[in-house]
Protein backbone atom coordinates (compact mmCIF):
# COMPACT_ATOMS: atom_id res chain seq x y z
CA UNK A 1 0.00 0.00 0.00
CA UNK A 2 2.61 2.64 0.70
CA UNK A 3 4.26 2.17 -2.49
CA UNK A 4 0.70 2.36 -4.02
CA UNK A 5 0.55 5.65 -2.33
CA UNK A 6 4.19 6.67 -3.10
CA UNK A 7 2.91 6.46 -6.98
CA UNK A 8 -0.23 8.25 -6.48
CA UNK A 9 0.97 11.32 -4.26
CA UNK A 10 5.00 11.87 -5.45
CA UNK A 11 4.99 14.29 -7.39
CA UNK A 12 2.57 16.22 -4.99
CA UNK A 13 4.67 19.22 -2.86
CA UNK A 14 4.94 18.85 0.79
CA UNK A 15 4.56 16.12 3.04
CA UNK A 16 1.58 14.39 1.48
CA UNK A 17 3.29 11.41 0.90
CA UNK A 18 4.12 10.99 4.38
CA UNK A 19 0.96 11.64 5.54
CA UNK A 20 -1.16 9.45 3.98
CA UNK A 21 1.95 6.62 4.49
CA UNK A 22 0.81 7.55 8.21
CA UNK A 23 -2.95 7.53 7.98
CA UNK A 24 -2.62 3.92 6.55
CA UNK A 25 -0.37 2.40 9.02
CA UNK A 26 -2.46 4.34 12.00
CA UNK A 27 -5.21 2.57 10.07
CA UNK A 28 -3.94 -0.59 9.40
CA UNK A 29 -2.57 -0.93 13.46
CA UNK A 30 -6.54 -0.16 14.21
CA UNK A 31 -7.75 -2.87 12.04
CA UNK A 32 -4.78 -5.65 13.52
CA UNK A 33 -6.21 -4.54 16.94
CA UNK A 34 -9.48 -5.61 16.28
CA UNK A 35 -8.00 -8.85 14.85
CA UNK A 36 -9.34 -7.84 11.06
CA UNK A 37 -6.38 -7.60 8.92
CA UNK A 38 -5.83 -11.43 7.89
CA UNK A 39 -7.72 -11.69 4.39
CA UNK A 40 -9.50 -15.00 3.44
CA UNK A 41 -8.82 -15.98 -0.21
CA UNK A 42 -11.40 -14.67 -2.63
CA UNK A 43 -13.56 -17.38 -4.08
CA UNK A 44 -13.29 -17.64 -7.85
CA UNK A 45 -17.00 -17.30 -8.99
CA UNK A 46 -17.42 -17.24 -12.71
CA UNK A 47 -15.30 -16.17 -15.33
CA UNK A 48 -13.66 -12.95 -14.93
CA UNK A 49 -15.83 -9.62 -15.52
CA UNK A 50 -14.95 -6.46 -17.89
CA UNK A 51 -14.91 -3.46 -15.62
CA UNK A 52 -15.63 0.00 -17.45
CA UNK A 53 -17.33 2.97 -17.49
CA UNK A 54 -20.21 4.14 -19.49
CA UNK A 55 -17.76 6.21 -21.66
CA UNK A 56 -15.82 3.36 -21.97
CA UNK A 57 -18.94 1.25 -23.13
CA UNK A 58 -20.06 3.76 -25.80
CA UNK A 59 -16.81 4.04 -27.26
CA UNK A 60 -16.85 -0.12 -27.54
CA UNK A 61 -20.01 0.08 -29.05
CA UNK A 62 -19.30 2.61 -31.55
CA UNK A 63 -15.92 1.03 -32.34
CA UNK A 64 -17.78 -2.25 -32.72
CA UNK A 65 -20.73 -0.69 -34.69
CA UNK A 66 -18.02 0.27 -37.66
CA UNK A 67 -16.92 4.01 -36.14
CA UNK A 68 -14.20 5.61 -38.29
CA UNK A 69 -13.94 9.04 -37.06
CA UNK A 70 -14.46 10.83 -33.90
CA UNK A 71 -14.38 14.26 -33.64
CA UNK A 72 -14.63 16.33 -29.99
CA UNK A 73 -13.81 19.21 -28.33
CA UNK A 74 -12.85 18.08 -24.77
CA UNK A 75 -15.46 19.01 -22.00
CA UNK A 76 -16.49 16.85 -19.09
CA UNK A 77 -17.85 14.67 -18.21
CA UNK A 78 -17.91 13.27 -22.14
CA UNK A 79 -14.12 13.92 -22.49
CA UNK A 80 -13.43 10.03 -21.55
CA UNK A 81 -14.81 8.85 -24.94
CA UNK A 82 -12.19 10.60 -26.49
CA UNK A 83 -9.22 9.32 -24.76
CA UNK A 84 -10.23 5.97 -24.67
CA UNK A 85 -11.07 6.04 -28.66
CA UNK A 86 -7.50 7.65 -28.83
CA UNK A 87 -5.74 5.26 -26.87
CA UNK A 88 -6.79 2.47 -29.04
CA UNK A 89 -7.45 4.04 -32.77
CA UNK A 90 -4.43 2.89 -34.37
CA UNK A 91 -5.65 -0.79 -33.26
CA UNK A 92 -9.35 0.47 -34.08
CA UNK A 93 -8.75 1.86 -37.79
CA UNK A 94 -10.29 5.20 -36.37
CA UNK A 95 -9.57 8.77 -36.89
CA UNK A 96 -9.83 10.76 -33.40
CA UNK A 97 -9.46 14.57 -34.16
CA UNK A 98 -9.64 17.22 -30.66
CA UNK A 99 -11.29 19.78 -32.97
CA UNK A 100 -10.85 23.71 -31.98
CA UNK A 101 -14.64 24.10 -30.50
CA UNK A 102 -17.99 22.13 -30.89
CA UNK A 103 -19.01 24.00 -33.87
CA UNK A 104 -16.33 22.79 -35.73
CA UNK A 105 -17.10 19.16 -33.94
CA UNK A 106 -20.53 18.73 -35.19
CA UNK A 107 -19.75 20.05 -38.70
CA UNK A 108 -16.83 17.77 -39.43
CA UNK A 109 -18.48 14.98 -37.78
CA UNK A 110 -21.55 15.97 -40.48
CA UNK A 111 -19.14 16.65 -43.13
CA UNK A 112 -17.56 12.92 -43.00
CA UNK A 113 -20.48 11.35 -42.67
CA UNK A 114 -21.57 13.21 -45.82
CA UNK A 115 -18.72 11.39 -47.55
CA UNK A 116 -19.29 8.23 -46.45
CA UNK A 117 -17.63 7.62 -43.03
CA UNK A 118 -19.36 6.44 -40.02
CA UNK A 119 -19.17 9.44 -37.23
CA UNK A 120 -19.94 10.61 -33.72
CA UNK A 121 -19.22 13.33 -32.20
CA UNK A 122 -19.28 13.86 -27.80
CA UNK A 123 -19.73 16.42 -25.05
CA UNK A 124 -21.58 17.56 -22.48
CA UNK A 125 -24.79 20.22 -22.26
CA UNK A 126 -22.63 23.83 -23.00
CA UNK A 127 -21.07 22.35 -26.29
CA UNK A 128 -23.82 20.36 -27.42
CA UNK A 129 -26.18 23.78 -27.10
CA UNK A 130 -23.33 24.98 -29.54
CA UNK A 131 -23.98 21.96 -31.93
CA UNK A 132 -27.52 22.69 -32.04
CA UNK A 133 -27.58 24.59 -35.70
CA UNK A 134 -25.59 21.94 -37.34
CA UNK A 135 -27.51 19.26 -36.00
CA UNK A 136 -30.41 20.97 -37.99
CA UNK A 137 -28.58 21.15 -40.91
CA UNK A 138 -28.06 17.54 -40.92
CA UNK A 139 -31.76 16.94 -39.92
CA UNK A 140 -32.86 18.93 -43.25
CA UNK A 141 -29.81 17.36 -45.68
CA UNK A 142 -30.20 14.41 -43.98
CA UNK A 143 -27.01 13.52 -43.08
CA UNK A 144 -26.65 10.39 -40.63
CA UNK A 145 -24.87 11.81 -37.45
CA UNK A 146 -24.04 9.85 -33.58
CA UNK A 147 -24.31 12.76 -31.34
CA UNK A 148 -23.56 11.69 -27.13
CA UNK A 149 -24.61 14.52 -24.52
CA UNK A 150 -22.57 13.20 -21.30
CA UNK A 151 -25.00 16.16 -18.63
CA UNK A 152 -23.55 17.59 -15.89
CA UNK A 153 -25.42 19.61 -13.21
CA UNK A 154 -26.54 23.46 -15.34
CA UNK A 155 -26.97 25.26 -16.73
CA UNK A 156 -24.13 27.45 -18.16
CA UNK A 157 -20.95 25.09 -17.03
CA UNK A 158 -22.59 24.45 -13.97
CA UNK A 159 -21.49 21.88 -11.28
CA UNK A 160 -18.32 20.67 -13.43
CA UNK A 161 -17.83 17.34 -11.49
CA UNK A 162 -21.80 16.58 -10.17
CA UNK A 163 -24.58 14.60 -12.17
CA UNK A 164 -28.21 15.73 -13.14
CA UNK A 165 -30.53 15.09 -15.91
CA UNK A 166 -31.20 18.20 -16.98
CA UNK A 167 -30.78 18.16 -20.75
CA UNK A 168 -33.47 16.35 -22.17
CA UNK A 169 -35.40 19.67 -22.93
CA UNK A 170 -32.21 21.06 -24.75
CA UNK A 171 -32.36 17.55 -26.86
CA UNK A 172 -35.66 17.56 -27.54
CA UNK A 173 -35.49 21.38 -28.76
CA UNK A 174 -32.29 21.32 -30.18
CA UNK A 175 -32.01 23.52 -33.80
CA UNK A 176 -34.63 25.64 -35.22
CA UNK A 177 -37.53 24.59 -37.21
CA UNK A 178 -38.24 20.73 -36.77
CA UNK A 179 -36.34 17.76 -37.98
CA UNK A 180 -36.92 14.50 -36.47
CA UNK A 181 -34.59 12.81 -34.05
CA UNK A 182 -34.33 10.20 -31.50
CA UNK A 183 -33.14 10.26 -27.69
CA UNK A 184 -31.97 6.85 -26.18
CA UNK A 185 -31.21 7.28 -22.64
CA UNK A 186 -28.80 3.86 -21.32
CA UNK A 187 -29.02 2.98 -17.51
CA UNK A 188 -25.85 1.21 -17.21
CA UNK A 189 -22.54 0.27 -19.17
CA UNK A 190 -24.06 -2.90 -20.78
CA UNK A 191 -26.98 -0.61 -21.93
CA UNK A 192 -24.67 2.08 -22.96
CA UNK A 193 -23.01 -0.21 -25.13
CA UNK A 194 -26.21 -1.66 -26.51
CA UNK A 195 -27.61 1.68 -27.10
CA UNK A 196 -24.44 2.68 -28.98
CA UNK A 197 -25.01 -0.20 -31.45
CA UNK A 198 -28.62 1.05 -31.84
CA UNK A 199 -27.93 4.74 -32.61
CA UNK A 200 -25.55 4.31 -35.72
CA UNK A 201 -28.31 1.55 -37.08
CA UNK A 202 -30.93 3.87 -36.58
CA UNK A 203 -29.00 6.69 -37.85
CA UNK A 204 -27.87 5.18 -40.94
CA UNK A 205 -31.23 3.64 -42.10
CA UNK A 206 -33.40 6.72 -41.29
CA UNK A 207 -30.78 9.45 -42.35
CA UNK A 208 -31.22 11.79 -39.56
CA UNK A 209 -29.31 12.66 -36.04
CA UNK A 210 -29.40 10.38 -33.23
CA UNK A 211 -28.70 11.73 -30.08
CA UNK A 212 -27.66 9.25 -26.98
CA UNK A 213 -28.12 11.18 -23.38
CA UNK A 214 -26.34 10.05 -20.38
CA UNK A 215 -24.77 12.06 -17.36
CA UNK A 216 -21.63 12.42 -15.31
CA UNK A 217 -22.79 9.11 -12.97
CA UNK A 218 -23.22 7.03 -15.68
CA UNK A 219 -20.24 8.59 -17.56
CA UNK A 220 -17.84 8.01 -15.35
CA UNK A 221 -18.96 5.11 -12.51
CA UNK A 222 -17.12 1.94 -12.87
CA UNK A 223 -19.23 -0.93 -13.12
CA UNK A 224 -18.40 -4.38 -13.15
CA UNK A 225 -19.78 -5.99 -16.31
CA UNK A 226 -20.30 -9.91 -17.56
CA UNK A 227 -18.18 -10.32 -20.51
CA UNK A 228 -21.49 -12.44 -22.81
CA UNK A 229 -23.29 -8.77 -22.46
CA UNK A 230 -21.17 -7.46 -24.46
CA UNK A 231 -21.94 -8.54 -28.52
CA UNK A 232 -19.12 -7.32 -30.98
CA UNK A 233 -20.72 -9.02 -33.72
CA UNK A 234 -22.90 -6.01 -34.62
CA UNK A 235 -24.11 -5.91 -38.53
CA UNK A 236 -22.35 -3.25 -39.97
CA UNK A 237 -24.46 -2.97 -43.36
CA UNK A 238 -23.04 -1.08 -46.86
CA UNK A 239 -23.67 2.67 -46.34
CA UNK A 240 -24.52 2.24 -50.06
CA UNK A 241 -28.40 2.01 -51.01
CA UNK A 242 -28.83 2.30 -54.66
CA UNK A 243 -27.56 2.07 -58.08
CA UNK A 244 -27.37 4.12 -60.70
CA UNK A 245 -30.08 2.30 -63.00
CA UNK A 246 -29.89 5.38 -65.88
CA UNK A 247 -32.50 8.02 -64.76
CA UNK A 248 -32.29 10.98 -63.05
CA UNK A 249 -31.49 10.36 -59.20
CA UNK A 250 -32.90 11.99 -56.54
CA UNK A 251 -31.69 12.55 -53.65
CA UNK A 252 -35.02 13.39 -51.41
CA UNK A 253 -37.23 10.92 -53.24
CA UNK A 254 -40.23 10.59 -51.10
CA UNK A 255 -40.79 7.41 -49.73
CA UNK A 256 -43.14 5.51 -47.28
CA UNK A 257 -40.63 6.00 -44.85
CA UNK A 258 -39.10 9.24 -45.33
CA UNK A 259 -35.66 7.77 -45.80
CA UNK A 260 -34.85 8.49 -49.80
CA UNK A 261 -32.22 6.49 -51.51
CA UNK A 262 -28.17 7.19 -50.61
CA UNK A 263 -25.30 7.43 -52.49
CA UNK A 264 -22.19 8.98 -51.60
CA UNK A 265 -20.16 11.72 -53.46
CA UNK A 266 -18.48 10.59 -56.46
CA UNK A 267 -20.75 7.68 -57.62
CA UNK A 268 -20.66 7.26 -61.12
CA UNK A 269 -24.44 8.34 -62.53
CA UNK A 270 -25.42 9.56 -59.24
CA UNK A 271 -24.80 13.24 -59.41
CA UNK A 272 -26.73 15.00 -56.84
CA UNK A 273 -27.10 18.52 -54.89
CA UNK A 274 -27.07 18.39 -51.19
CA UNK A 275 -27.84 21.74 -49.49
CA UNK A 276 -29.18 22.79 -46.04
CA UNK A 277 -31.83 25.22 -47.37
CA UNK A 278 -35.48 23.72 -48.82
CA UNK A 279 -35.53 21.73 -51.28
CA UNK A 280 -37.03 19.28 -53.95
CA UNK A 281 -36.79 15.66 -54.12
CA UNK A 282 -33.76 16.54 -56.61
CA UNK A 283 -32.12 18.98 -53.87
CA UNK A 284 -33.16 21.97 -55.96
CA UNK A 285 -33.29 24.80 -53.77
CA UNK A 286 -37.26 25.78 -53.77
CA UNK A 287 -36.64 29.48 -52.11
CA UNK A 288 -34.69 30.47 -55.47
CA UNK A 289 -36.65 28.69 -58.22
CA UNK A 290 -40.61 28.97 -56.93
CA UNK A 291 -40.29 31.67 -54.54
CA UNK A 292 -44.47 32.36 -53.76
CA UNK A 293 -45.25 30.30 -56.39
CA UNK A 294 -48.18 27.58 -55.07
CA UNK A 295 -45.74 25.43 -56.55
CA UNK A 296 -43.07 25.74 -54.05
CA UNK A 297 -45.62 25.60 -51.17
CA UNK A 298 -46.56 22.26 -52.07
CA UNK A 299 -42.98 21.28 -52.30
CA UNK A 300 -42.34 22.23 -48.69
CA UNK A 301 -45.24 20.67 -47.06
CA UNK A 302 -44.43 17.36 -49.30
CA UNK A 303 -41.06 17.49 -47.78
CA UNK A 304 -41.70 18.44 -44.52
CA UNK A 305 -44.04 15.74 -44.11
CA UNK A 306 -41.26 13.57 -45.83
CA UNK A 307 -38.75 14.08 -43.34
CA UNK A 308 -41.02 14.04 -40.03
CA UNK A 309 -42.63 10.57 -41.46
CA UNK A 310 -39.30 9.28 -40.15
CA UNK A 311 -40.55 9.71 -36.66
CA UNK A 312 -42.76 6.97 -37.06
CA UNK A 313 -40.69 4.63 -38.19
CA UNK A 314 -38.04 5.72 -35.37
CA UNK A 315 -40.63 5.39 -32.56
CA UNK A 316 -41.31 1.76 -33.71
CA UNK A 317 -37.89 0.55 -34.49
CA UNK A 318 -35.76 2.37 -30.97
CA UNK A 319 -36.54 0.21 -27.73
CA UNK A 320 -39.39 0.26 -26.36
CA UNK A 321 -40.09 0.69 -22.17
CA UNK A 322 -39.44 -2.36 -20.32
CA UNK A 323 -41.25 -3.36 -16.95
CA UNK A 324 -39.16 -4.52 -14.14
CA UNK A 325 -40.64 -7.18 -11.15
CA UNK A 326 -44.09 -8.52 -10.19
CA UNK A 327 -46.55 -7.28 -12.83
CA UNK A 328 -49.74 -6.57 -9.42
CA UNK A 329 -47.17 -4.27 -7.95
CA UNK A 330 -49.02 -1.52 -5.71
CA UNK A 331 -46.28 0.92 -6.68
CA UNK A 332 -44.50 1.13 -10.17
CA UNK A 333 -41.16 3.26 -10.03
CA UNK A 334 -40.85 5.52 -13.66
CA UNK A 335 -37.23 6.03 -14.63
CA UNK A 336 -34.59 6.69 -17.26
CA UNK A 337 -30.83 6.70 -17.54
CA UNK A 338 -28.43 6.36 -14.47
CA UNK A 339 -31.32 6.62 -11.84
CA UNK A 340 -32.52 3.15 -12.87
CA UNK A 341 -29.50 1.59 -10.49
CA UNK A 342 -30.75 3.13 -7.44
CA UNK A 343 -34.22 2.65 -8.44
CA UNK A 344 -33.54 -1.18 -8.57
CA UNK A 345 -31.56 -1.02 -5.23
CA UNK A 346 -34.18 0.44 -3.58
CA UNK A 347 -36.93 -2.09 -4.81
CA UNK A 348 -34.43 -4.71 -3.44
CA UNK A 349 -35.00 -2.91 0.32
CA UNK A 350 -38.83 -2.61 -0.24
CA UNK A 351 -38.77 -6.19 -1.25
CA UNK A 352 -37.14 -6.83 2.63
CA UNK A 353 -39.93 -5.19 4.16
CA UNK A 354 -42.34 -6.88 2.34
CA UNK A 355 -43.16 -3.98 -0.29
CA UNK A 356 -43.79 -5.18 -3.56
CA UNK A 357 -42.64 -2.55 -6.25
CA UNK A 358 -42.10 -2.54 -9.93
CA UNK A 359 -39.72 -0.66 -12.74
CA UNK A 360 -41.26 0.79 -16.01
CA UNK A 361 -37.83 1.99 -17.61
CA UNK A 362 -37.73 4.01 -20.52
CA UNK A 363 -34.28 3.81 -22.95
CA UNK A 364 -35.91 5.80 -25.49
CA UNK A 365 -36.98 8.75 -24.24
CA UNK A 366 -38.13 10.22 -27.64
CA UNK A 367 -40.03 9.66 -30.15
CA UNK A 368 -42.85 7.33 -27.99
CA UNK A 369 -45.49 5.83 -29.19
CA UNK A 370 -48.49 7.02 -27.47
CA UNK A 371 -50.31 3.66 -27.68
CA UNK A 372 -47.62 1.70 -26.42
CA UNK A 373 -47.43 4.11 -23.78
CA UNK A 374 -50.72 4.62 -22.70
CA UNK A 375 -50.92 0.38 -22.55
CA UNK A 376 -47.89 0.40 -19.93
CA UNK A 377 -49.33 2.90 -17.63
CA UNK A 378 -52.54 0.94 -17.58
CA UNK A 379 -50.83 -2.06 -16.35
CA UNK A 380 -49.99 0.58 -12.98
CA UNK A 381 -51.68 1.74 -10.02
CA UNK A 382 -49.59 3.84 -8.28
CA UNK A 383 -46.65 5.73 -9.92
CA UNK A 384 -43.19 7.32 -8.51
CA UNK A 385 -41.61 9.06 -11.26
CA UNK A 386 -37.52 9.30 -10.47
CA UNK A 387 -35.61 12.06 -12.00
CA UNK A 388 -32.26 13.99 -11.66
CA UNK A 389 -33.92 17.51 -12.58
CA UNK A 390 -36.22 20.23 -11.32
CA UNK A 391 -39.27 20.49 -13.21
CA UNK A 392 -39.36 16.44 -13.91
CA UNK A 393 -38.64 17.01 -17.65
CA UNK A 394 -39.61 13.46 -18.79
CA UNK A 395 -43.32 13.61 -16.75
CA UNK A 396 -43.93 16.34 -18.48
CA UNK A 397 -43.28 14.79 -22.16
CA UNK A 398 -45.21 11.80 -21.23
CA UNK A 399 -47.91 14.11 -20.10
CA UNK A 400 -47.59 16.01 -23.77
CA UNK A 401 -47.02 12.75 -25.99
CA UNK A 402 -49.17 10.28 -24.37
CA UNK A 403 -51.98 11.91 -22.07
CA UNK A 404 -50.00 10.33 -18.91
CA UNK A 405 -50.27 12.41 -15.67
CA UNK A 406 -47.82 11.43 -12.90
CA UNK A 407 -48.68 13.05 -9.60
CA UNK A 408 -46.08 11.40 -7.29
CA UNK A 409 -42.15 13.11 -8.66
CA UNK A 410 -39.14 12.56 -6.66
CA UNK A 411 -36.62 14.75 -8.20
CA UNK A 412 -33.08 15.49 -7.40
CA UNK A 413 -30.93 18.33 -8.66
CA UNK A 414 -28.57 18.90 -5.92
CA UNK A 415 -26.04 17.30 -8.35
CA UNK A 416 -25.60 14.25 -6.44
CA UNK A 417 -26.60 10.90 -7.52
CA UNK A 418 -29.82 9.28 -6.58
CA UNK A 419 -28.97 7.10 -3.07
CA UNK A 420 -32.00 4.08 -2.18
CA UNK A 421 -32.64 4.92 0.81
CA UNK A 422 -33.82 8.40 -0.31
CA UNK A 423 -36.01 6.30 -3.06
CA UNK A 424 -37.01 4.05 -0.37
CA UNK A 425 -38.14 6.65 1.65
CA UNK A 426 -40.27 8.71 -1.04
CA UNK A 427 -41.25 5.66 -1.99
CA UNK A 428 -43.15 4.41 1.91
CA UNK A 429 -44.61 8.05 1.65
CA UNK A 430 -46.41 7.20 -1.63
CA UNK A 431 -47.30 3.81 -0.51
Amino acid sequence: MHSVLADSFGKKAGDVVDWNVGASTDGYRSAEKQGTTHPKALAKVGPPKLLMTGNQAIALGAAASGLKFLVQYPMTPASSIMHWLAAHSRALGIVVKQSEDELASINMAIGASYSGVRSMTASSGGGFALMTEGLGMAGMAEIPVVVVDAARAGPSTGLPTKTEQGDLNLLLGAGQGEWPRAVLAPSDPVEAYRLTTVAFDLTERYQTPILLMTDFHLAEAMEGVDREKIDLNVPIPSLFTVEPNGHEYHRYLDTESGASPRALPGQPGLNHITLSDEHDEAGHDISDILVGLPASISIREKMMEKRMRKLKGLAKDAPPPVFEGPADAPLTFVAWGSTVGAVRDAMAILHGKGKATNLLRFPTLYPLDPSVVRAMFARTRKTLLVEGNYSGQFGNLLRAEAGIELPHRFLKYDGEPFYPHQIVERAEEVL
